[in-house]
């Protein structure tokens, strides 16, 4: 054409005999109707372009056990435009692994295929597809170097919105929504997730984990929301920033690291009212929302199944699985003689006793934990623990066979207290790993010989020798320390 040898090809809806026909056919009114029925194969065996040109025509299997159209052993290029494909049992578009040139397949739809598009060559483009619903597999890429760009409506597939098993791919700006698999499934390397909207899929907004051998690959910009399992779950891949997930099933909503193993810390936050949970890596496993009620969390200790939650305003304690349903609240719990709690800090329960600090008392109160929840009403302290020397700001309770230990906020030590009663034995000062003075610890664990101390200024947990803590006066630096997820910033509980 004009002598630069590229052959144009259009293709109409469906048979014509005269021209006035050909023009009325050229476009269909409306849908896919009229449509042709045809399994086709394109080959350019030229060097020049070929262009194969449609205007919304659609085109269905004849043979429904072949790809409606096969782009294969093409030594020239070969774009492919407005073209649609539909019921296909292997493929609506499959691109042969033996093409020399690029292949380009733009706005066309892919609708009721085992596979929209099926990709298995190299440096193929699939561009501005305004549909590709109701396949088993949306797009599947299995080449490498290829471009994925502006398709929307990759929706309603049974299986994965988009699934790239290759290498060095760019998937960019596509809309993989609504899909009974993953918005974007993942199993190659070094490819390049770029703002993709991947919203409200069975599984996941983005599934790329180096557990199925995808590795290096690269996500930027991409937003997921109200999928039934994880936003991203994108595990030791690269974040480059401006991923977004909201409303999502499963926490983290995004998640690069992938965290495993059983949770074995519980941190309550009070600013935006959750637990938090970490495993023993103190890698962030997820969080649950706490009862509307319990708006005023200063206290969390885990027995077993049961994680309770102290709340400071109304002088309950809640009670929820692990998984944050919640199971019972509390009596209303008072002082020995009745009287209203000050300002109660800390929970510790071993057995059957319950303790909690009161900041405000100066004093910490042992409950039983059977009578705190049964039924309704107050419950009063069966035993008072009157705090001495500097602890005058209580903000974490610890316990084992033997003490109780308060945290205190203010000095930066624990002063160690006889259940059975007697004096206290005040720590040494505690510091982080390099020496530095705790910002505001608000948190306080025992398991074994270590004490951990979650630090709601810092937003860090640090593990310290119980031994090295009351071994005489002076300063202890932790033995570790560990950052708390982003948005567990008000720590008021361990």
């Amino acid at each position: 054409m004009n002598g630069d040898g590229f052959l144009l090809i259009g293709v109409i809806a469906s048979d014509c005999g005269d021209t006035a026909v050909c023009d009325a056919l050229s476009r269909p009114a409306g849908g896919d109707t009229p449509f042709g029925s045809e399994n086709i194969i394109v080959t350019n065996e030229r060097p020049e372009r070929l262009n194969i040109f449609g205007c919304s025509v659609t085109i269905h299997a004849e043979d429904p056990n072949l790809p409606v159209i096969t782009v294969k052993d093409s030594v020239g290029k070969v774009t492919i435009l407005d073209l649609h494909v539909k019921n296909s049992n292997v493929a609506g578009y499959k691109v042969e692994a033996s093409n020399d040139d690029l292949v380009v397949l733009k706005n066309g739809r892919a609708m009721n295929n085992a596979i929209g598009y099926w990709i298995l060559d190299d440096e193929v483009e699939v561009t501005g597809s305004p549909q590709i619903s109701g396949n088993g597999i949306g797009i599947k890429v299995e080449g490498d170097s290829n471009v994925l760009r502006d398709n929307n409506h990759i929706n309603e597939n049974t299986g994965d919105g988009i699934f790239v098993t290759g290498d060095a791919n760019q998937v960019r700006d596509n809309n993989s929504t609504e899909n009974g698999g993953n918005g974007i499934h993942v199993t190659g390397d070094d490819n390049n997730l770029l703002d993709n909207e991947t919203d409200e899929n069975t599984l996941n907004g983005i599934l790329a984990t180096d557990a199925e051998g995808a590795n290096g690959n690269q996500l930027h910009g991409n937003s997921a929301e109200e999928n039934t399992l994880q936003g991203i779950r994108a595990c030791n891949q690269i974040d480059d920033d401006g991923n977004d997930g909201q409303d999502n099933g499963v926490a983290p909503e995004i998640d690069f690291t992938c965290a495993v193993g059983p949770a074995v810390f519980y941190v309550a936050d009070d600013q935006d009212d959750q637990v938090y949970q970490y495993n023993a890596s103190v890698q962030f496993l997820g969080s649950f929302d706490l009862t509307g009620n319990n708006g005023a969390a200063n206290g969390v200790t885990v027995i077993g199944t049961d994680v309770y939650v102290l709340d400071k305003s109304d002088d309950q304690v809640y009670k929820y699985t692990t998984a944050g349903a919640l199971v019972a609240t509390s009596k209303v719990l008072k002082d020995t003689a009745a009287g209203s709690l000050g300002g109660p800090t800390g929970l510790a329960i071993d057995g059957d006793d319950l303790w909690i600090a009161d900041d405000s008392n100066t004093a910490s109160y042992r409950y039983s934990l059977a009578a705190a929840f049964a039924g309704a009403g107050n419950l009063n302290a069966l035993q008072t623990i009157d705090f001495t020397g500097g602890n005058g700001s209580a903000e974490g309770l610890a316990i084992d066979a033997t003490n109780i230990y308060v945290l205190d906020d203010s000095d930066k030590q624990f002063y160690r207290y006889p259940r059975a009663g007697g004096a206290e034995t005040a720590s040494k000062v505690l510091e982080d790993t390099g020496g530095d003075g705790l910002n505001s610890p608000s948190g306080a664990n025992l398991s074994g010989a270590t004490m951990y101390v979650a630090d709601r200024g810092d937003d860090i947990l640090y593990a310290y020798s119980l031994a090295s803590v009351f071994s005489g006066a002076g300063n202890v630096n932790a033995s570790s320390q560990t950052d708390l997820n982003s948005d567990n910033e008000d720590a008021r509980g361990l």
